[in-house]
């Protein structure tokens, strides 16, 4: 089976422009590292290779293209007009003298003088069109780093972010626990009603207040004693005390995890009209087994247990 003439001469088309920029590619690589080794002062090499690599295969497929067809016109036409003035005589000294092809000969003396005064006038061409992509290639180096460095804060908006997140934390809801055995740390009393934040953040008025709120005057002149104070207060005292920090700390929600269990019913009942009085916007949730707290609150979710020995949550 023989291959279709038009087909390879497409492939021996693409082979050789292939080839031919592939040889403009290396010789212009050779040429700009010669250039770089012996002339310090050529800038943006990069951005003009790229553009003189692609240049130079248009230009050279172009010369090529127009070169042939300029001989197939030169060898039809030529032949033409050599026969058409072959047989033209000229007088000289008196004589006719019949030179052959006198107008293609007048015509490559036209073409040869025409090539010199074009190559004499254009050579300047050569440096200008030099400089002119010189010019362009810092122009287009110059402007993208401008534009790279003005666009700076959008490339490193997510690493920004990123960093304000570590530094800036958000506002969120304050929440403060409250067991039943409240930690008391080792130190003043004042570092244990102060506690989680440090001894110095609250006057001494509103911790006095706060002590004074749930029946803790005594210890309001003692702020400044040392004592293991979770050996030397009650049970029920050490969760006063926690009581008057939710004061002191006024957080959003606050969570009673049995955190009156040791008080009784009339120190409780207070407890939450104190909390009610002084935080009302402050949301409260207690998990407790007595009824008396649970009592005093909204909305209540009950745990029972069923003859199948399963659990279920009611809301009342």
């Amino acid at each position: 089976m023989e291959a279709d003439p038009a087909v390879l001469d497409l492939a021996h088309a693409r082979v050789s422009l292939l080839l031919l920029g592939l040889a403009v590619a290396l010789q212009f690589g050779g040429v700009y590292a010669s250039v770089l080794i012996s002339d310090a002062q050529l800038d943006n090499p990069d951005v003009r290779i790229a553009e003189d690599v692609r240049d130079s295969v248009a230009s050279a497929l172009g010369l090529s293209l127009s070169l042939l067809a300029s001989m197939v016109t030169l060898v039809s036409f030529g032949a033409m007009l050599w026969s058409l003035s072959s047989a033209w005589a000229l007088p000289i000294a008196g004589d006719k003298v019949e030179i052959p092809g006198l107008m293609l000969w007048i015509a490559v003396a036209f073409a040869l003088f025409s090539m010199w005064i074009t190559n004499r006038v254009g050579r300047k061409l050569i440096l200008l069109d030099f400089d002119r992509i010189r010019v362009e290639a810092d122009f287009r180096y110059a402007y993208g780093q401008v534009a790279g460095g003005l666009a700076w804060f959008v490339n490193a908006y997510q690493e920004i972010a990123r960093w304000r997140a570590n530094i800036e934390r958000p506002p969120r809801e304050r929440m403060l626990f409250l067991s039943r055995r409240p930690y008391l740390p080792i130190g003043s009393l004042r570092a244990a009603v102060c506690y989680p934040s440090h001894p110095g953040t609250f006057p001494d008025e509103q911790m006095v207040a706060a002590l004074h709120a749930f029946g803790l005057d005594a210890l309001a002149t003692r702020l400044d004693d040392d004592q293991p104070w979770e050996q030397k207060l009650s049970a029920h005292e050490q969760q006063r005390l926690a009581l008057a920090r939710v004061l002191l700390q006024q957080p959003d929600w606050i969570v009673f995890d049995e955190a009156t269990s040791d008080l009784d019913d009339a120190t409780e009942a207070k407890a939450y009209e104190v909390l009610a009085q002084q935080l009302p916007n402050a949301e409260v949730l207690a998990v407790a087994e007595r009824a008396g707290a649970l009592a005093r609150l909204p909305r209540r979710w009950t745990l029972t247990e069923s003859a199948g020995g399963r659990v279920a949550l009611a809301v009342t």
